[in-house]
């Protein structure tokens, strides 16, 4: 018997990542939480990183995949980007 392939919504998306990006969890204890594969979990986070966009409604500035896995890019902190909003 094949598994049936599971769909998940945008809000799911999404909240699994705002709690990836919130931080005090490792990739693997939220997957388990959410039920979902680590893997999925970092996707979607950086998705919503790659996707964001400004205060004013305007695509942020997307960095060089290198400069972003090298670690020398430093774009604001998420806690100012995220100031207010609560899952």
């Amino acid at each position: 018997m094949s598994k049936k392939r599971r769909r998940y919504s945008g809000d799911f998306k999404a909240k699994v990542a705002l709690a990836a990006l919130k931080g005090g969890k490792t990739t693997s204890e939220l997957a388990t939480r959410f039920e979902v594969h680590p893997s999925r979990a970092s996707l979607w986070k950086r998705e919503l990183l790659d996707d964001a966009f400004d205060l004013q409604g305007k695509r942020m500035k997307k960095t060089r995949p290198r400069e972003r896995l090298q670690g020398t890019c430093h774009p604001a902190p998420l806690s100012s980007v995220f100031a207010g909003f609560h899952p």
